[in-house]
């Protein structure tokens, strides 16, 4: 099993878009967990797509006027299938981090997800927003990841990226990728000593 996380794109949509194609396309992850206000930006995203790639409305539909509107707007006469079964393919692997989740289960090993306003989570490795930079940190026999910051290519002399975790020979690993899937550093194991 193979999860992502991503962080606020600050708005920067086109960015984010690009991040999360490529995690589902060239990575094949199972889950995309967007942290902090990330799933506000991956809303717009899908919505964006389907706008922009609507599936064919007859026109006896109430949104008829609207897929209209948004083809010409668009310079989409008719929408490729490919975009479509995209943007459901996406839409299907986005699966926020429900706040009666405990933690996200990755082939038995628990990660919590930390939240804005909220007191740290439990657990032996915890995804978090801050600092801002992407990385691992180990402070007091736990685990700390931070995915990096998703608002421009390179923002304070960090590149846009997001945390992949996956199970590789038995431990777990997270790597850090920027937005066309390139790992901006070894990958490295997260499981506590």
């Amino acid at each position: 099993m193979k999860v992502a996380f991503v962080s606020n794109s600050q708005g920067s949509g086109p960015l984010l878009e690009t991040a999360l194609l490529m995690l589902v396309e060239r990575h094949d992850v199972d889950r995309i967990v967007p942290i902090g206000g990330a799933m506000r930006d991956v809303d717009a995203v899908l919505i964006g797509r389907r706008r922009r790639f609507p599936q064919a409305v007859t026109w006896t539909e109430k949104g008829y006027p609207d897929y209209v509107l948004a083809a010409v707007l668009e310079g989409v006469v008719e929408t490729p299938l490919i975009e479509v079964e995209r943007t459901e393919q996406l839409a299907a692997a986005v699966l926020p981090f429900d706040v009666r989740e405990r933690a996200i289960d990755v082939e038995g090993r628990p990660i919590a997800v930390a939240r804005p306003g909220e007191p740290e989570p439990e657990g032996p490795i915890v995804v978090s927003e801050a600092p801002g930079r992407h990385g691992v940190q180990r402070r007091d026999g736990r685990i700390f990841v931070c995915p990096g910051q998703m608002r421009d290519l390179m923002w304070d002399d960090e590149p846009a990226s997001c945390a992949l975790v996956a199970m590789a020979e038995g431990q777990l690993y997270v790597g850090f990728l920027d937005i066309y899937g390139d790992l901006l550093e070894e990958a490295t194991p997260i499981e506590p000593q």
